[in-house]
């Protein structure tokens, strides 16, 4: 069964995705704190990447058409793309910042997150 999510156009077909999806796009929920800089993550993994990209000084990923190494393979994957292959770079998302006034109140978004909430 795939549900929709009741404040965008978001969908999945798990209820653990779509309470996630609320807490971290619509509630901004940033509960993972860097214990060495300001950084919040909404999700473990998001801050176990920023640990190990930002605050790490190993570059194991190379490019293979010239210097440039990251600690991130993805990295790599899109350096290579933009410089080398010359794919041009799909414009940048803007993140919409609503008013808070045209926004549901955290209430209203949080009876959201819990009618999916498991029994």
């Amino acid at each position: 069964m795939t549900d929709q999510c009741q404040y965008c156009q978001y969908y999945c077909d798990k209820k653990d995705r779509m309470r996630r999806h609320i807490r971290t796009v619509h509630l901004e929920s940033k509960p993972f704190v860097c214990s060495l800089c300001p950084y919040k993550a909404c999700r473990k993994d998001r801050l176990k990447r920023h640990m190990d990209t930002v605050h790490s000084d190993e570059k194991p990923f190379k490019c293979e058409f010239c210097e440039v190494t990251s600690n991130r393979k993805d990295k790599i994957k899109l350096h290579v793309e933009y410089v080398h292959l010359k794919i041009p770079k799909p414009p940048k998302k803007k993140k919409s910042k609503n008013p808070v006034a045209q926004q549901p109140s955290p209430n209203t978004l949080m009876s959201g997150v819990a009618q999916f909430a498991v029994n």
